[in-house]
């Protein structure tokens, strides 16, 4: 059996999923398809023929609508009696990982069985690190140095980029730099990373690796970017590095639901 794919799309999601430009941002808003129409052009590139699914990476930003696309492509590919590995379907933060496991012992101190620090492993850091300060960890000067280091690593900043000359933050520069700095020494020592970390370490390689960046802009030929309004800097900059000339791009938005400015995408 094969898939219609005019039938079962309208004519602007079919249009979308069956076009054949290298590099297309797809437009739409809430309640249009969006994630409908980006299954379907994942699909249309299987069939097409032209690439293995592990040279595809579908990039969406929660596991629930990740697990939902896997589920679709399958039962799609299973109508169209095709059999073939599902591409990688997963996060930004999942794809970090999944890179991290192979390429982390370029970070200095750590090993490749690394893991997350979740939530609750950070405050347990961070307490550690009140104590030897001799603060608690309620105080509100601890809480406002963790509060910047939270905010900057957002940003994709490391400790480095932390600058005394910042206007933004009016805090203890030097306490808040020794608790940024004791922090990622922590991390280390217990080959650990936050979930920052995951994005900042894997754009930190490939900015610093020319041979594995080459590596994984051979590996992978297309990529596909869910709710692309949503990628922060860091992300796109991934996303930039795992690129050459000859990569393929589908990103699919709402600009009016942005956050952040549209940045590198052609139709």
């Amino acid at each position: 059996m094969s898939i219609d794919f005019k039938k079962e799309l309208n004519e602007n999601q079919f249009k979308a999923a069956t076009s054949n430009a290298k590099h297309l941002r797809i437009v739409a808003g809430a309640g249009t398809g969006k994630t409908r129409t980006l299954t379907y052009r994942l699909a249309y590139l299987l069939l097409r023929g032209d690439m293995y699914p592990t040279e595809i990476v579908a990039i969406t930003f929660t596991n629930k609508v990740a697990k939902e696309m896997k589920e679709r492509v399958t039962s799609i590919l299973e109508r169209a009696n095709f059999e073939v590995r599902i591409p990688f379907i997963s996060t930004f933060h999942g794809f970090c990982y999944r890179f991290l496991i192979n390429e982390i012992h370029l970070i200095d101190g750590y090993k490749k069985n690394f893991q997350v620090a979740d939530e609750e492993v950070q405050k347990e850091i961070f307490k550690r690190i009140a104590d030897s300060l001799g603060v608690k960890y309620s105080d509100d000067r601890f809480a406002s140095a963790r509060q910047i280091i939270s905010s900057l690593k957002s940003e994709g900043k490391e400790i480095f980029d932390f600058s005394p000359n910042d206007v933004r933050y009016n805090v203890d520069y030097d306490f808040t730099y020794s608790v940024f700095e004791k922090y990622q020494a922590e991390l280390a020592k217990n080959n650990l990373v936050d979930f920052d970390d995951l994005l900042i370490y894997t754009r930190k390689i490939l900015k610093g690796y020319r041979d594995v960046r080459e590596y994984y802009q051979n590996l992978f030929k297309c990529f596909l970017i869910d709710e692309f309004q949503d990628t922060n800097d860091i992300q796109y900059d991934i996303v930039r590095l795992l690129m050459n000339e000859e990569t393929e791009l589908c990103v699919v938005g709402d600009p009016d639901q942005t956050i952040y400015t549209w940045r590198g995408a052609n139709n």
